[in-house]
């Protein structure tokens, strides 16, 4: 006859089993439906130069943001106004975007 303790031992190691496996298949599903809405958001062409876009205008708008602090740091006008009209163009550039996507 078996004690309590091993019988006991025994259950719980088998519900452990259960409980990762269960883990396993969860984490596989979540993992397969990620990467099944990757693939789909990058099959749209028009959606990936979207993102590019506004990537691009992020990266205006931040280079200029630079240039505006490296301005105010050093006292130099010439640099603060560069980066007032670099991040006034990524500025202007994402709302003509938007519009546009608004519009079709």
């Amino acid at each position: 006859m078996m004690s309590s303790t091993k019988l006991y031992s025994l259950v719980s190691s088998q519900k452990g089993k259960k409980v990762i496996t269960l883990k396993n298949l969860l984490l596989g599903f979540s993992v397969a439906a990620n990467l099944a809405l990757a693939y789909m958001l990058f099959q749209d062409d028009a959606q990936m130069a979207e993102i590019k876009s506004k990537l691009e205008n992020l990266g205006e708008q931040a280079e200029g943001k630079a240039k505006q602090v490296k301005g105010a740091l050093t006292g130099d006008t010439g640099d603060k106004l560069s980066g007032n009209l670099e991040e006034g163009k990524g500025k202007l550039k994402d709302t003509l975007s938007s519009a546009a996507d608004e519009l079709s």
